[in-house]
């Protein structure tokens, strides 16, 4: 019964599992915060793209007055 509740370093199986949660878990924060980051840069991109489609169109106009 001990050696199924150790794990190879002698540590309890539990508190090795409980250890890879919550580095799971610190990690899926990280990716979180790295989508957020993106899909921010992505809204930022978007904006500057269309800002310039308008410019072009506004001075299509003034070219053809």
């Amino acid at each position: 019964m001990a050696k199924a509740l150790y794990g190879f370093l002698g540590e309890p199986r539990a508190s090795m599992l409980l250890k890879q949660v919550a580095e799971l878990q610190a990690r899926v924060r990280d990716l979180e915060r790295a989508l957020e980051a993106a899909e921010a840069e992505v809204i930022a991109l978007r904006a500057i793209a269309e800002s310039k489609i308008e410019t072009t169109k506004l001075e299509e106009v003034r070219a053809l007055a």
